[in-house]
């Protein structure tokens, strides 16, 4: 565990966490952090549809509207807009899900817990990764990542593809309501100067076009609900990016770093 601010043996934590590696992730065929929900106790994120409206609740704490009560961190960098927090999971190196307040080591938005996720180290040597998957809706999902040294430079990058139709018709038009479009790329740039100096580069772009919720009205006389229809389309657009710039220093058993 590394959110402690020193990388810590997970059963020797005296605090309540859970915590995710790849082959964790990979065993469970997790992809993105709504997915945990069923996974670890007393976390919960609302399945709205969407990934615009992904505020999370740690027992019971949490915000919809206003300032989160969660914190959210990737590689140490605070995402504050609860829209982010519906992130991809792909070619990561952990997720860390700290219960009950933090506020002692990340001030604010952690009255609820915190959130954490880590890329992967660059390794010495070349490794490549290829994954796809197929489903029924017209599901597709395409996943790559490089990584590799080259010298004192160390280079990754990853980039993921999803599409899916509908589950409901929209008797409007014909088209299906909730489909699902999403591409994500991340890349990370590492520079060894010295054995105790180091800079990176951290940057990542998602993209996301969701269908509408299917609402339906509700027909009293009948006692039933009636078929979605629109007359108009209804859909979410989420377009993020995000970078940060990070200097480490190590003295002896130290780490001096600056995001």
């Amino acid at each position: 565990v590394k959110s402690q601010r020193q990388t810590e043996d997970l059963k020797s934590v005296p605090a309540s966490v859970s915590a995710f590696y790849p082959s964790k992730l990979e065993r469970e065929a997790v992809s993105t952090v709504k997915e945990v929900t069923s996974r670890i106790p007393n976390f919960y994120m609302p399945q709205y549809g969407n990934k615009v409206n992904s505020p999370i609740y740690i027992r019971g704490i949490g915000s919809k509207f206003n300032t989160p009560g969660i914190a959210f961190y990737v590689d140490n960098v605070p995402f504050f807009e609860k829209s982010t927090f519906d992130f991809d999971l792909f070619d990561i190196g952990s997720l860390e899900v700290f219960r009950g307040p933090q506020g002692t080591l990340f001030g604010r938005n952690s009255m609820g817990g915190v959130i954490s996720i880590y890329s992967k180290d660059i390794p010495s040597f070349t490794t490549n990764q290829v994954a796809a998957s197929f489903g029924d809706r017209s599901f597709m999902s395409f996943k790559g990542a490089h990584s590799s040294s080259y010298g004192k430079l160390g280079v990754s990058a990853s980039a993921a593809y999803t599409k899916r139709d509908g589950f409901f018709k929209n008797q409007s038009n014909g088209k299906t309501v909730d489909y699902t479009d999403a591409f994500s790329a991340r890349v990370k740039l590492k520079y060894d100067a010295s054995s105790s100096l180091s800079f990176k580069l951290l940057a990542g772009i998602t993209l996301n076009n969701d269908g509408g919720n299917p609402f339906k009205v509700y027909d009293s006389s009948k006692g039933s609900f009636l078929d979605v229809s629109f007359d108009e389309e209804s859909y979410y657009t989420r377009s993020l990016a995000y970078g940060a710039f990070v200097v480490s220093k190590k003295f002896g058993g130290f780490e001096l770093r600056n995001v």
